[in-house]
């Protein structure tokens, strides 16, 4: 009977063993879910605040095109007064000529920026969109941490008491062993 008792605890040793070290796993599992969940949520920051530098960037590009704009007409309508003045009015007709060319750079180029700050604003809402998804997994994934946490601990203490009765039983089967007969 010794010998029995003796691999009841030692197997009871071994479950307590294991079940610490799963609780230090399901611990640890649920910190690092903690951690991404919370780098997480800084990204969906920095992607909202690029949503708000891609607004700005719409903004300023508004202001040159209507200024380009605005250039382009007083250009065109330079470029006509210069042309009534005759001779004189050539070279201011030849400045406003080189007016209108650069308003116009100015147009494409403000157009350019129009269609990279859409592309931006498009990554960004991917990115928002797919922030949000990590984060929803990450939030399930501290949930089954939680659980895992609670269920080691459980574990633990069970074995734990399971190590303490064959421990007291043991200390019982060898007092009934050596202890005198009436």
């Amino acid at each position: 009977m010794r010998a029995q008792v003796s691999k009841a605890k030692d197997a009871s040793t071994a479950m307590l063993a294991l079940s610490e070290d799963g609780h230090q796993l399901s611990t640890k599992m649920h910190d690092l879910a903690t951690q991404t969940h919370s780098h997480g949520a800084r990204v969906a920051e920095h992607v909202a605040d690029l949503a708000s530098q891609s607004r700005r960037i719409d903004a300023v590009s508004e202001l040159i095109r209507d200024i380009a704009n605005k250039t382009d007409l007083l250009a065109v309508n330079a470029s006509v007064e210069g042309s009534r003045g005759g001779e004189a009015g050539r070279k201011f007709t030849k400045i406003a000529k080189q007016m209108q060319r650069i308003a116009s750079a100015a147009i494409e180029a403000v157009e350019e920026m129009a269609l990279v700050s859409d592309e931006i604003r498009q990554a960004t809402a991917a990115s928002v969109l797919a922030s949000e998804e990590a984060s929803k997994r990450a939030q399930a994934t501290i949930d089954s941490a939680n659980q895992g946490v609670l269920l080691s601990t459980q574990s633990v203490e069970q074995a734990s008491a399971a190590v303490a009765a064959i421990t007291a039983l043991e200390g019982r089967s060898e007092d009934a062993l050596f202890s005198p007969s009436d």
